[in-house]
């Protein structure tokens, strides 16, 4: 997600650089604010998938340049185990 060399997510990796100062190195930390977040923030959408439930929550992360963002979440819950992250995005 923060790999600044991905093809497809280089940008995404970009925008978490600049609007929240967290790059590829700190992933355990934007890992640390989402896990602590998400318990208490909103479902704000909920669509059905062939793969299960997809679930949207909108958390404010404050990044390693002091600054706080909304980042969007999208969780799969398939009923096979605990829901699994599998974007996130800064919401500019």
């Amino acid at each position: 997600m923060l790999d600044p060399g991905h093809g497809d997510g280089r940008h995404k990796a970009r925008v978490f650089r600049s609007a929240l100062g967290i790059e590829a190195a700190e992933w355990r930390y934007l890992q640390r604010a989402i896990l602590a977040g998400v318990s208490d923030a909103p479902i704000s959408a909920i669509v059905a998938t062939p793969y299960g439930f997809r679930c949207t929550v909108v958390l404010p992360i404050l990044g390693l340049n002091g600054r706080r963002h909304d980042v969007l979440t999208a969780w799969l819950v398939d009923g096979e185990g605990p829901p699994r992250l599998i974007t996130a995005y800064v919401d500019l």
